[in-house]
């Protein structure tokens, strides 16, 4: 009988317990092309991290002025955020 890669994949990474830090992973990289696509390369570049604890979304910059940018857009980033990873980032904080 064939599984799809897909689910085999996922049932071994959450044995293992590596799921959630492989999606952890996958939502901060989103996050960085989002912010990309959307201010350009010199936003990305001025992010200085970012990390998910449990449902929040940690954006740090180097730069005021961008972390008040992202913060008008908060609720677009966690729209987008929604639709890729239903329930999983509840709320961001952007420090800068």
């Amino acid at each position: 009988m064939f599984q799809s890669i897909k689910k085999v994949l996922s049932s071994r990474l959450g044995e293992h317990g590596i799921l959630q830090q492989a999606i952890a992973a996958q939502i901060i990289e989103l996050v960085k092309n989002y912010i990309r696509g959307r201010w350009g390369k010199s936003a990305k570049d001025s992010l200085r991290g970012v990390f998910l604890k449990q449902d929040t979304l940690e954006i740090m910059v180097s730069s005021s002025v961008v972390a008040q940018e992202f913060k008008l857009a908060e609720m677009e980033i966690l729209e987008v955020l929604e639709k890729e990873f239903p329930n999983r980032v509840k709320r961001l904080k952007i420090f800068g």
